[in-house]
């Protein structure tokens, strides 16, 4: 069963006390171990940023006022009013030695933390721990001929082997995809003649068949047809098309009887490990094997491609993220450039501005104050789609893996664009005079970034109350969710819109949008505490209200799709030791400028500490984290299985594919319409009228491995999930002579 979540009161300030009683073992049981490492990540920007804030407020906010270089309003507060040569700049560089220690302390202790799932993960009987993906087959090699040679390479241990064909999973996706959007269609007219009492008939018109292609793919030159004939027409034709594929077994051409990739099951956790990490041959271009994925995530089309495709197709997503993250500088500096119009409308360049500016002074400091943070959220919104439709494209494996690389496509973006690119480009505006004036006295371009780059912390501090104040509102209420889906409860009838478009409110979240904002606060906060300490407040309020708010969310309204024991933390960790570097690097740069030439030789070694803290880290934990070590297999395997545990394993990625012969809409469709505990019965598929046509509704939630026998385990992931057999509708080879 699915564990019990503590009902919330209506009182808006009582399910607080509900979170916070909830135990950390209840949060795991409830959202997974991937979203628990976000929650642990949360709680570890708010220990780091309660640190700097004591720091900065009690010791280094009162050594940059009385800095000496008498500069006006927040310029005062930040590093750039210490004097140069100052006694006062041993300081920050003892407070960055005190924050970097700390942070590489608490990352240490995720790690730990980090490890320890994993290997629950690993040691948990689902049938993905016993099964690995082995890809780059060599071709030609059918699956007689696959099987034949993994039962000379496993012998007894082969349970069964699922053979994955690139051209017959492409028309079998086609028509699933057709099919479901059939039966979806029919769903939505047949509600809509129910809700009519059965007098009006849906009507549609038809694609156009007069003028050809690409004319007859518009529907607006096409006869009215009755939309339920039409639509069980339509289902009637899949559901040949898709038993002639699962019958052309016998008469495959060469083409369609190769193996491009396989999932193969084994009989024991210890020989699926063993798998993993020995190579099948010498020749490294084949058999490439690797962890199998949950088989919900699973991307059965990618796992077909070549190693030289997947080469290809990095080289090109790569070059399309770089050219991505040049082309976004351009609003980044128009947004840098609105925060500085005083400053430009003072140049001979600019004149034209004057006049605005000084027409409505309260229009401009909303302008200047308020609009660049808001711009940069709305593009940092953009980002985690486009980086995970080109994660995509690089056919990973699995769609964590997609997500996974996504978060640290999203990082660059915030270290690139939000923080290099913004930064460089308001300093340079904010003094835009001075600029000028460098082309007759060169020698003051360090002066000029010594005053400005601390300057621009303004710029984060609005950005992050934004997301605090703002954001997280709005994350918890979810106004935009409820609009659109009244707006699509009341127009759900007409013929272009779905009614299983209502699926909004329960869409799954991932993790790539989880970590979008948090990472980019995180790198705010680590980059100027030691520059401009009020930066760590604002940090400080956005993780202490973060915590409880996703907690909540992830809890009761949205439905985390991924449960890997927390795989994407290597990632994340990475990107929180890289912040630590651009403190340092940007320390170093301030202390050489104003010539703290001492203090700059001392940081030195912190930022050697800081690289070989991060490489150890991920060098002696990341290997243990891939697969599951031997006093977790000696706690957990068993040498013997009983006939229902050894049916189990082998039923756990049963060849059951749609095969033509029901009207049931697609596993892969429905899983993704999962609804979440806090969704009522009636759900927001019900438009208050009717009840909805479809099993949408009555959908188990999917249950997270446990800690129960191997038997009750496989039994339950065969329950609870989708089969890789399911998904795939591909040809399987069960091994049925195991003596038993």
């Amino acid at each position: 069963m699915a564990p019990a979540r503590t009902l919330l009161s209506n009182n808006p300030f009582v399910w607080l006390v509900t979170l916070w009683r909830t135990s950390e073992k209840d949060i795991i049981e409830c959202v997974g171990s991937d979203a628990y490492m976000f929650l642990r990540f949360l709680r570890l920007g708010c220990r780091i940023s309660l640190v700097a804030t004591v720091l900065g407020l009690c010791i280094l906010l009162p050594v940059n006022v009385v800095g000496g270089n008498h500069l006006a309003q927040l310029e005062r507060l930040s590093l750039s009013n210490v004097a140069d040569e100052s006694s006062l700049l041993w300081v920050p560089l003892i407070i960055a030695y005190l924050l970097a220690g700390l942070a590489l302390y608490v990352l240490h202790r995720e790690y730990i933390v980090y490890v320890d799932l994993r290997q629950r993960y690993l040691r948990a009987p689902t049938a993905q721990n016993y099964s690995v993906l082995v890809r780059d087959i060599p071709q030609p090699m059918d699956c007689d001929a696959l099987l034949s040679y993994l039962r000379n390479l496993l012998g007894e241990d082969v349970a069964a082997v699922h053979c994955v064909n690139r051209h017959r999973r492409a028309r079998y996706d086609r028509l699933t995809r057709r099919k479901d959007a059939a039966l979806l269609r029919l769903a939505q007219a047949e509600n809509e003649l129910q809700a009519t009492g059965g007098f009006h008939r849906p009507i549609h018109r038809d694609y156009c068949h007069v003028f050809g292609a690409p004319f007859r793919l518009l529907p607006a030159w096409g006869p009215h047809i009755d939309t339920i004939g039409a639509m069980e027409n339509e289902i009637g034709q899949c559901n040949r098309l898709l038993s002639l594929v699962r019958d052309e077994r016998e008469t495959l051409e060469s083409l369609e009887s190769q193996v491009h990739a396989c999932i193969l099951t084994l009989g024991s956790v210890r020989v699926a490990t063993a798998s993993k990490t020995i190579a099948f041959q010498p020749r490294t271009e084949y058999f490439s094997v690797s962890e199998a994925p949950a088989p919900a995530q699973l991307l059965w089309q990618h796992i077909c491609s070549s190693q030289r495709e997947r080469y290809i197709r990095n080289v090109l997503v790569w070059s399309i993220v770089a050219a991505a993250i040049l082309g976004y500088t351009v609003p980044v500096a128009f947004a840098s450039s609105l925060a500085n119009l005083t400053a430009l409308s003072r140049t001979q360049a600019f004149t034209w501005l004057r006049p605005l500016v000084d027409a409505s002074p309260a229009l401009t400091a909303f302008i200047q104050g308020f609009l660049p943070p808001l711009i940069v959220v709305y593009l940092l919104s953009l980002v985690p789609s486009l980086m995970k439709a080109l994660s995509r494209s690089q056919h990973l494996a699995s769609d964590v893996e997609c997500e996974n690389a996504a978060i640290y496509k999203v990082f660059l973006f915030a270290l690139f664009d939000i923080f290099l690119a913004y930064t460089i480009a308001g300093s340079f505006l904010s003094k835009i005079q001075q600029v000028i004036d460098l082309a007759e006295n060169p020698s003051q371009v360090s002066n000029l970034f010594a005053t400005t780059l601390p300057a621009q912390s303004t710029f984060f501090m609005t950005y992050i109350a934004l997301a605090a104040l703002s954001g997280l509102p709005g994350e918890l209420s979810r106004l935009s969710a409820l609009v659109m889906i009244s707006l699509k409860k009341r127009f759900s009838r007409g013929s272009r819109s779905l009614w299983a478009e209502l699926n909004l409110l329960t869409e799954p979240i991932g993790l790539h949008e989880l970590y979008n904002l948090p990472l980019v606060v995180f790198l705010a906060l680590v980059t100027y505490s030691t520059v401009a300490p009020l930066v760590s407040l604002f940090a400080l309020l956005y993780f202490a209200l973060a915590y409880p708010v996703y907690v909540h969310q992830l809890m009761y309204v949205y439905q985390p799709t991924s449960h890997t024991g927390g795989t994407q933390w290597p990632i994340v960790s990475g990107c929180c030791v890289a912040a630590l570097l651009l403190q340092q690097v940007l320390l170093l740069g301030i202390f050489s400028i104003k010539r703290g030439f001492a203090q700059a030789a001392l940081l030195l070694p912190l930022l050697v500490v800081t690289v070989t803290s991060g490489l150890y880290y991920r060098s002696m934990y990341t290997p243990v984290a891939a697969v599951a070590t031997l006093e977790s297999l000696a706690s957990t395997d068993i040498a013997e299985y009983g006939p229902t545990s050894w049916t189990a394993l082998q039923q756990a990625f049963a060849p059951y594919s749609d095969k033509g012969q029901t009207n049931d809409i697609s596993k892969a469709r429905l899983y993704l319409w999962t609804e979440p505990y806090g969704v009522l019965t009636q759900g927001v598929f019900s438009d208050g009228q009717r009840e909805p046509v479809s099993a949408i509704n009555t959908i188990p939630e999917e249950e997270l491995p446990g800690t129960d026998s191997v038997e009750q385990g496989l039994k339950r992931a065969q329950n609870a999930s989708m089969d890789y057999g399911t998904l795939a509708g591909e040809d399987s080879v069960v091994d049925t002579k195991r003596d038993v």
